[in-house]
């Protein structure tokens, strides 16, 4: 019971004004939610009741997860275990915002959170452009860009599923819990991740993803990213502030402040933390085609990079 509130908590808006700040309890189910993700969890407490999740969690912190007895009386809930005793102040359950399941479940494949936040760091939590600030989930792939880098991974194929886009900072939260996913639920605005004791939920962005297909192309002249890799960690810890290296016989900073030779390789230029964030899902790169949008590849992901113009 306890490890199901502290994990249902830690979804709960920080502000304590915010009502979101709470926990619902209601007909065997603990709910909690902040302004774009949340999570509803089984639960063995019988009382139906909503107050604040930090607080419920200090409380039930402090006490033995065998010997516990909680009632309601007067707004407030009442907490013991064995010398242990606290009370918290209760708001009305009906204020507490609802998150209304309804449609069909489809199945997906398990680990379809971790695909979507292995991606995610190719999207723009912050641009204007709200289509950026998302992983989009399709039939058959998880697909992501920034405006700078574009990557697609395939997943196994979802029947009869719409694309949505999900905001990456959600996707961020939903996958810390590690959960092992059956199936996807899209209703409305919501999309929810179903498993065994409950689902994680989040708000989908009504926004359309670009078409990255357009950038993706073949690798024709391969550049193994493992080659330059060790290089272009080194020389991005003396880069400037634009992060800007320089590839060629040479990968060195833009100011030319540091450098490691024995290369031969097509000259071009790219922002060092797009190209670190390549090399830890790719195998290989095409750099002949610079400065056009250079395909990479790796594990069931193609992708594309557009270089800095020098």
């Amino acid at each position: 019971m306890i490890d199901n509130i502290k994990l249902a908590a830690s979804f709960a808006h920080n502000d304590k004004s915010n009502v979101l700040s709470n926990i619902l309890i209601s007909d065997g189910v603990v709910t909690a939610q902040n302004d774009m993700t949340g999570i509803s969890l089984d639960t063995d407490i019988s009382e139906n009741f909503c107050c604040n999740a930090i607080q419920l969690v200090k409380s039930l912190s402090n006490c033995d997860p065998l010997k516990i007895e909680i009632t309601l009386k007067n707004n407030k809930v009442f907490i013991k275990s064995g010398r242990f005793k606290s009370n918290i102040e209760t708001i009305d359950i009906n204020s507490y915002p609802k998150t209304e399941y309804k449609g069909n479940a489809i199945n997906v494949q398990h680990d379809i959170l971790n695909c979507m936040n292995g991606i995610s760091q190719f999207t723009d939590p912050n641009d204007v452009r709200l289509s950026l600030r998302g992983v989009e989930l399709s039939r058959d792939s998880v697909n992501a860009t920034n405006g700078h880098v574009a990557v697609k991974k395939l997943i196994e194929p979802i029947s009869g599923f719409k694309s949505i886009i999900i905001p990456s900072k959600s996707i961020n939260m939903m996958a810390k819990v590690n959960a092992h996913i059956d199936s996807v639920t899209h209703s409305g605005s919501i999309v929810f991740f179903n498993f065994n004791d409950g689902c994680l939920f989040s708000k989908v962005i009504d926004q359309k993803m670009p078409d990255i297909n357009k950038i993706l192309s073949d690798i024709n002249v391969k550049t193994e990213l493992s080659l330059i890799a060790d290089a272009v960690k080194s020389i991005n810890s003396m880069c400037d502030v634009d992060k800007t290296i320089l590839i060629g016989k040479e990968i060195k900073t833009r100011s030319g402040n540091a450098e490691i030779d024995g290369f031969d390789i097509n000259e071009c230029a790219f922002n060092s933390d797009y190209l670190l964030k390549i090399i830890e899902i790719a195998d290989d790169i095409d750099l002949s085609v610079y400065p056009k949008a250079c395909p990479f590849e790796g594990d069931g992901i193609r992708g594309a990079v557009i270089g800095v113009i020098i």
